[in-house]
């Protein structure tokens, strides 16, 4: 989970370079962006940074469960 509103570096600057460093790699970190703004253009965004997915503030476990799985399940992820 990334937070997108975090001090020093926020997330989608950390994202960004969690990304950079990927590219020298085969493997791709699941990033789920965790924000309080549920705007499409928040969302865009995040997937813009390089954010695989996004949950909105306040959260609920079933939710964050089904992100989870549903990026896990993908055969991108399964090798990170």
């Amino acid at each position: 989970l990334m937070d997108c509103e975090m001090p020093e570096m926020n997330g989608y600057d950390a994202t960004q370079e969690i990304r950079r460093q990927e590219q020298s790699t085969t493997n791709h970190l699941p990033i789920i962006a965790l924000t309080g703004h549920a705007s499409s253009e928040d969302e865009q965004q995040c997937r813009q940074a390089g954010m695989d997915d996004v949950v909105t503030k306040p959260i609920t476990l079933p939710t964050l469960r089904a992100k989870i799985e549903r990026l896990l399940a993908q055969p991108d992820f399964r090798q990170s």
